[in-house]
């Protein structure tokens, strides 16, 4: 009898153990659930609809926020072997977004540039890929039209904050610094070597009638790039790296004449 008791004590104490053991289990993933919301799967890749467009056909990406990933074109068919990868981790110290695959070796996709409207990303195959928000590229408040053909030939409509011999700082398209704290996010800063070259395009609209003038930027005008230069279609490279920039502006004139030394001061 008394051998039968023990017995049955410690059926009860394993069994409470057991109970202790599931409920610090479930516990901890509950809690590695949370931290993988929180940390690996940010706000700025699963709030959007991605799109890229090319010739073909309109590829979507998608990072949900529950880690699942699924890039394919618009028709369903998937994009190169992506299909084959259906989870995602972002690694925020490197700006590197890790996708795996059940038979797959894990990819590393490199977080270029982001903000409310485009996402660059760089593929160790593809190389650098433009996508936007499709609520973006196709509304009536995008600057231009075709937004999704310049991003697919690695354009980005941008605002320039600053420009030096080293870097180049930019923000959204449509910044504002009198709400620096709601932009300030996205502000991001890229060094170059150079290498970068500027043009202006602008619309002149005298007496009703509009015609275009463009420009190389010189040397002695990058100093004014950030205060008289800001919004400008940026170009990203292959490798990631800005390498042009095409600023653009407007002027409207009525009833003057401008002759050649009047139009070189505003030019």
């Amino acid at each position: 009898m008394k051998k039968f008791l023990c017995l049955l004590m410690a059926a009860v104490i394993c069994i409470s153990l057991a109970g202790c053991t599931d409920g610090a289990k479930k516990k901890d993933s509950t809690k590695k659930q949370e931290e993988n919301a929180e940390n690996k799967c940010p706000e700025f890749l699963y709030s959007h609809d991605w799109m890229h467009y090319n010739e073909s056909c309109t590829e979507s990406i998608s990072f949900r926020e529950n880690a699942e990933f699924f890039y394919s074109c618009s028709c369903g068919s998937p994009v190169d072997n992506y299909d084959l990868y259906d989870s995602y981790t972002y690694i925020e110290e490197d700006r590197t977004i890790r996708i795996s695959g059940a038979d797959m070796e894990d990819e590393d996709i490199k977080v270029i540039y982001y903000d409310e409207s485009y996402l660059v990303l760089n593929f160790e195959e593809k190389g650098v890929q433009v996508f936007l928000d499709e609520d973006f590229a196709y509304n009536e408040y995008a600057p231009h039209a075709d937004m999704e053909q310049y991003g697919s030939e690695g354009w980005v409509y941008l605002t320039v904050l600053g420009y030096n011999n080293e870097t180049i700082q930019i923000a959204p398209f449509n910044y504002d610094r009198d709400a620096y704290d709601n932009f300030a996010p996205y502000i991001t800063t890229f060094e170059h070597d150079g290498d970068i070259s500027f043009k202006f395009v602008g619309s002149v609209t005298e007496n009703g009638e509009t015609i275009t003038k463009h420009y190389d930027i010189d040397a002695d005008k990058t100093e004014y790039i950030g205060e008289y230069y800001t919004n400008a279609y940026i170009h990203f490279n292959n490798e990631g790296k800005i390498d042009e920039g095409v600023f653009y502006g407007a002027l409207e004139i009525q009833d003057v004449e401008l002759n050649e030394e009047d139009e070189r001061e505003i030019y």
